[in-house]
């Protein structure tokens, strides 16, 4: 038994500083992915899992940090490469403010409000963007946006989250094989990342640390 122990000890910094060296070749791999990105100029957005933030970025310099209060990532770790966003899908999508056409045989106006076209958001405020939401993006990758929330409704919430969190695992185990990241923020940051981050917006996505 001392014998097992002993060679327990040895090898647990073996298998510490195995997991570092992943973590740290992942690391290069994004520096190396996001090199490309800050070199064009462009506004891209940084998922980062290992420290809880998502991060706006352009030219390599942190614009502003959303913190994220949950996270869950079901399926592989995603790889460490440039994605773009795809579309995002919502329930509640944001529409333009009632626009008055007038009729010109009777003089009257008819208001008509439009859905609005998602890179076009003039006529819209922060506050008009929805709190829930998916991110998908072009590999595939699927991001589910939650906003958190206090009272019975969202403890309902949270617990058809953790009932379908084990259906989907499976699914991820022997269905479908892509990343799936679940995260919650705070409702204004949620709000704040549907309206600014467009479709064929480049991200990258850092995974958690390797257990």
């Amino acid at each position: 038994m001392l014998r097992s122990l002993l060679l327990i000890l040895l090898l647990l910094p073996l298998s510490a500083r195995a997991d570092e060296a992943v973590d740290l070749l992942i690391d290069h791999q994004l520096l190396t992915a996001e090199l490309q990105i800050a070199r064009s100029g462009k506004l891209y957005i940084l998922f980062d899992l290992r420290e809880n933030l998502i991060l706006f970025k352009a030219g390599g310099v942190d614009l502003r940090r959303l913190p994220l209060q949950k996270k869950k990532l079901y399926g592989p770790p995603p790889e460490a490469r440039t994605r773009t966003l795809l579309r995002r899908e919502t329930s509640s999508p944001p529409r333009r403010e009632a626009v008055r056409i007038p009729d010109r045989a009777t003089g009257n106006e008819e208001p008509k409000e439009e859905k609005n076209a998602d890179d076009t958001l003039h006529a819209l405020e922060r506050g008009d963007m929805p709190g829930n939401y998916r991110l998908i993006l072009d590999d595939g990758t699927r991001i589910d946006i939650r906003s958190a929330g206090t009272g019975f409704a969202a403890a309902v919430a949270r617990l058809g989250e953790t009932t379908a969190g084990a259906g989907r695992a499976v699914k991820k185990l022997f269905i479908d094989p892509s990343s799936e990241l679940q995260l919650t923020l705070s409702l204004d940051d949620a709000r704040q990342l549907y309206w600014s981050f467009a479709e064929e917006v480049p991200c990258l996505i850092r995974p958690p640390s390797t257990p």
